[in-house]
């Protein structure tokens, strides 16, 4: 592989190095790339991951990979996953649809990167229309709604939606809470057990809907990220 090829796959990624001393990038979409030596030429190659895994000599923000199967999660600092600032939103059409989630943001998850007694964090900075009509945010993972917030206020807003997924001593045993939103009236769904299998990859997405036909109003995401804290 042309030097010149190299630079260009590697440009604008976040870097750090592996518990080898091979340096890593990780990419937008959860994936790795790691340049390391053939085992059986010695050449440089480029070898990439969907499923990051997790060393224990690394430093913070910086995310490790072990030999092909082995798996174990024992990180301990909290890092940032993902992250947009590509502002993305959506228009009511005064119609049926306006009462149907759609997603804003979506980030796919690497399976067991949270642990045991981790947490994953959505944030989210949203901008509304100002009215009387509902306008309701949520976290799927895979589908399926982990937590949403209801808000309403007669003067255009921002919101900072925050969603929380944590694992309570399995990677398939969890609870979610959902967070305040600043200056408005807000309902969640509480504190509610689930069994969310983390130690497969999620698709997460942060969705908005309004909760009633709606006549041109306006729901935009400024900002998205997923904090994950794991834990063992």
């Amino acid at each position: 592989m042309a030097l010149r090829d190299i630079i260009a796959t590697i440009r604008g990624k976040s870097f750090g190095l592996d518990k080898n001393g091979n340096p890593v990038w990780n990419r937008v979409d959860g994936s790795q790339i790691v340049l390391e030596a053939d085992l059986t030429t010695g050449a440089p190659k480029l070898r990439t991951t969907t499923s990051p895994r997790v060393g224990a000599a690394e430093t913070l923000g910086v995310v490790a990979l072990l030999p092909d199967g082995v798996g174990a999660v024992t990180r301990s600092s909290a890092f940032i996953l993902g992250a947009t600032g590509v502002a993305a939103s959506r228009t009511s059409v005064n119609g049926a649809g306006d009462a149907v989630y759609q997603a804003l943001y979506t980030f796919a998850v690497p399976g067991s990167l949270i642990g045991k007694n981790g947490r994953l964090t959505l944030v989210g900075a949203l901008t509304a229309t100002g009215s009387a009509n509902t306008k309701a945010y949520c976290m799927k993972i895979n589908g399926a709604i982990v937590s949403q917030e209801l808000t309403s206020t007669a003067a255009p807003s921002t919101y900072d939606a925050h969603f929380e997924l944590w694992n309570t001593g399995s990677e398939t045993a969890n609870e979610y809470i959902a967070g305040g939103v600043p200056n408005s009236s807000m309902t969640s769904l509480g504190t509610t057990t689930t069994a969310v299998d983390t130690t497969q990859t999620m698709t997460v997405t942060l969705e908005v809907k309004w909760t009633g036909a709606v006549s041109a109003e306006t729901i935009s995401l400024r900002h998205a990220h997923i904090l994950i804290e794991p834990g063992a």
